[in-house]
């Protein structure tokens, strides 16, 4: 049994180590030739805003032309792989889902970078467990599975360098029902390591959360839970929008016209509201975690403007993101909700007038963030560890208080159906 046990770890131990190279490299390269783009296309100034409108094209003749199935939405293909094929991932989707992710956001669509990069870090773990050479390590299906549910984990503490949630993350969302604990240990591992070996590197995280050590008074406690509530309802709207698109678009038959329409409807967004909602909206992450607001118009002040303000950008972002994916377009929810997430936080801090500094506004934010993640991806664990984990230790109580309320409200919507069949 001992060394049952050893060789066990053993393997686990060498398979999270390629996953979280793998997982770094695919995570900072994607950023590197993003930003290179970025360079490229803000040079182009008034253009600047007409870019999605080059989407349709190049995914159709770079991406979808030589792989149609790479058009699937990066968690779900994951997702159905690892519950039904023993995470066979097939390579050729693999390589064009990273083209396709890097059209999508190059030419400044609304959404994430985690799910096409679950997608392709998943599919090169699957790749590399079929190999001879893996395969003379006596690994069945059910380790090639583990392996590529490892790949997952490591692509998400590369994004947020924050280990448990990250492993728990890559399990929990493959089935709502139940978790198997022989997925776990690898999957934290290798999400471990990968956040060891960021840090290591000095590699700076893709959303760099700014965390406190304010302790979260009780007195705010309802707010937490009317934030939940909110969150809660918030996502149902978001994930039943995002169906209603996909069946119009006739997304899953790669809609040619679908696609230019739903271009133009987030050009159409962005110029009237500004053009932080396309792309990754980083710049807007990076305003909310330091205390900023996002760019509001003139008109808007005093607090009952601002909080209805913030409210209506996190639904355009959400309705741009739903655009962007729900068309057909390569690009992730974890990202967007995230934001979303921080702008409810943002919005309910704004309308008590709390200090943008308190352990109180990063706990609304903790709350926002934590709340739609579970909401929308039935990850109440996952989504409240990682506002403890990110905000740090102390906000932990308002991020679990609000991930479990917003999981029960919206009990039976999933951005992914096949979470719950």
């Amino acid at each position: 049994m001992n060394k049952i046990s050893a060789n066990y770890i053993i393997k686990w131990i060498i398979f999270s180590a390629v996953a979280s190279i793998s997982g770094l490299s695919i995570t900072y390269l994607f950023i590197y030739l993003l930003d290179k783009i970025y360079d490229i296309t803000t040079q182009t100034n008034s253009y600047f805003i007409l870019l999605p409108l080059l989407a349709p094209f190049l995914c159709k003749y770079l991406a979808y032309h030589f792989s149609p199935e790479s058009s699937e939405e990066g968690v779900l293909s994951y997702l159905n792989s690892v519950n039904e094929k023993f995470g066979d991932l097939p390579f050729k989707v693999t390589f064009f889902k990273f083209v396709a992710a890097l059209i999508t956001l190059g030419t400044n669509l609304s959404g994430g970078i985690v799910a096409p990069l679950v997608r392709v870090n998943s599919g090169i773990a699957s790749f590399l467990g079929s190999q001879k050479i893996i395969k003379k390590l006596k690994i069945d299906d059910d380790d090639k599975r583990t392996f590529v549910i490892c790949g997952a984990s490591a692509v998400v503490a590369s994004v947020f360098h924050a280990p448990l949630s990250s492993g728990l993350f890559a399990v929990e969302i493959l089935k709502r029902a139940n978790m198997k604990y022989l997925d776990l240990f690898p999957s934290i591992l290798a999400a471990c390591f990968t956040t060891a070996l960021a840090k290591g590197l000095d590699l700076t995280s893709v959303f760099p959360f700014q965390s406190t050590v304010e302790i979260f008074p009780l007195k705010n406690l309802i707010w937490v839970i009317l934030i939940g509530f909110f969150s809660g309802y918030f996502s149902i709207l978001y994930v039943n929008f995002y169906h209603w698109v996909s069946t119009v678009s006739e997304r899953k038959q790669l809609n040619f016209g679908s696609k230019v329409v739903g271009s133009i409807i987030v050009i159409i967004i962005a110029y009237f509201f500004g053009e932080g909602l396309l792309g990754t909206s980083l710049k807007m992450f990076e305003n909310l975690v330091n205390g900023e607001l996002p760019v509001l118009p003139e008109y808007i002040k005093g607090p009952y403007l601002v909080f209805i303000g913030l409210i209506v950008l996190a639904a355009l972002k959400g309705i741009t993101n739903c655009l962007t994916v729900g068309t057909g377009y390569s690009a992730g929810f974890a990202g967007p909700s995230v934001i979303m997430g921080l702008l409810i936080g943002a919005a309910f801090g704004n309308l008590l007038n709390i200090p943008p500094s308190s352990g109180s506004y990063y706990s609304f934010m903790a709350a926002g963030m934590s709340g739609v993640l579970s909401a929308s991806m039935n990850v109440p664990m996952s989504a409240a560890v990682m506002g403890a984990e990110i905000f740090g230790s102390n906000i932990g109580f308002s991020s679990t208080i609000s991930s479990i309320i917003a999981f029960q409200v919206a009990r039976g919507t999933t951005l992914y159906k096949s979470q719950i069949k």
